[in-house]
């Protein structure tokens, strides 16, 4: 179960409005047109859910083109052994792979640079991001990056337009930010003491690879996927801030 809380303040049911604890509140709402805004629901991005469904990333990935870049952290997907069953399914599908690890927890703007620089001198066609939020976040502004001739830095702290980008496939090593599936990302940095998000259409992957057996340290999930959920809400609404707990 989980409880639905107002920066860490849980109501109990008695307090919750009518709308959040009945069908009928509900409809009665709706029909005052109370807190109903109309809104379209689309996500375009493909998941492939469930074990050995990797088996699929070699034709997702030729449908991009020949040359991809792989991105990733530390060495973590090496030691569990994804790193081998990604790179056989690239060379599989006879595709050209360029690599960048070492992609930072809150992404920094320099592993962005290196990327899209890496993108152009390669002629990068697509990018694949292996890991966490950070590691997809940072795919993200690199696939921007890299079709344009600006700071990437520019996107995220001055909002310049996001004209092109290649397209983001991603392995997701760990549930967290929901980065796999949205048009959302969030770099740091250091020298400007910044951490900022921005989204944009034109970043939402193209499809995303779902795994549940694949290995993560202890007690990641639960750790990692409530603390980015705080940091994101708390992040992108300055006046009040919502979140879910999950309880075991």
């Amino acid at each position: 179960g989980g409880k639905v809380g107002k920066l860490g303040k849980f109501p109990n049911r008695k307090q919750l409005s009518p709308r959040f604890t009945s069908r009928q509140g509900f409809m009665q709402e709706y029909k005052k047109g109370n807190d109903m805004n109309g809104f379209v629901y689309d996500i375009p991005t493909r998941i492939y859910f469930g074990q050995d469904q990797l088996c699929h990333l070699g034709d997702e990935l030729k449908k991009y083109g020949k040359k991809v870049l792989v991105a990733y952290g530390g060495g973590s997907i090496k030691k569990s052994g994804l790193y081998d069953k990604v790179m056989a399914q690239i060379s599989a599908a006879g595709l050209y792979a360029a690599e960048l690890s070492g992609i930072e927890p809150n992404p920094k703007i320099d592993s962005v640079r290196r990327g899209a620089e890496l993108c152009k001198q390669e002629n990068i066609d697509m990018v694949l991001a292996v890991g966490g939020g950070s590691t997809i976040d940072a795919a993200k502004f690199i696939a921007a990056g890299a079709c344009a001739d600006i700071d990437p830095w520019e996107f995220i702290k001055n909002r310049a337009p996001i004209e092109r980008a290649l397209p983001v496939i991603t392995v997701l090593t760990i549930a967290a930010t929901g980065s796999e599936m949205d048009n959302c990302g969030v770099i740091s940095n250091p020298e400007t003491n910044d951490k900022i998000g921005r989204g944009d259409y034109k970043l939402v992957p193209k499809a995303s690879f779902l795994d549940p057996t694949v290995p993560h340290p202890e007690n990641a999930i639960s750790r990692d996927g409530l603390r980015s959920g705080q940091d994101r809400s708390l992040q992108s609404n300055g006046k009040q801030a919502f979140f879910i707990v999950a309880v075991p």
